[in-house]
């Protein structure tokens, strides 16, 4: 099920914001992460086509799925890493010496 998110500024804060976004999109305009987005959105060769609003849903959809992929990479290291210990402990062979 889609959700929606919406966000309002006033015309001074939208005023204010724009050379922040053109800016980070400038920045980011060769991530792998931005051409994948870019390639979603027909029409579009660069970030150079995007209107300001466009690359403010941009700049939000990047740095929200660059944190999901953070996110999910930890909680998959840390199960491996409880995996991996769990099997250590049961198998590690414990004797020491000659028997």
């Amino acid at each position: 099920m889609p959700v929606t998110l919406s966000i309002e500024f006033d015309d001074t804060w939208a005023a204010r914001l724009r050379p922040m976004v053109e800016h980070r999109v400038r920045e980011m305009r060769r991530h792998p992460l931005t051409v994948m987005l870019l390639e979603n959105m027909p029409g579009v060769e660069s970030v150079d086509d995007l209107t300001l609003k466009q690359k403010a849903k941009l700049l939000i959809r990047f740095h929200l799925l660059k944190d999901l992929v953070r996110f999910e990479a930890q909680a998959a290291a840390e199960a491996a890493n409880r995996q991996t210990s769990d099997e250590i402990v049961s198998n590690f062979p414990m004797e020491i010496g000659e028997p």
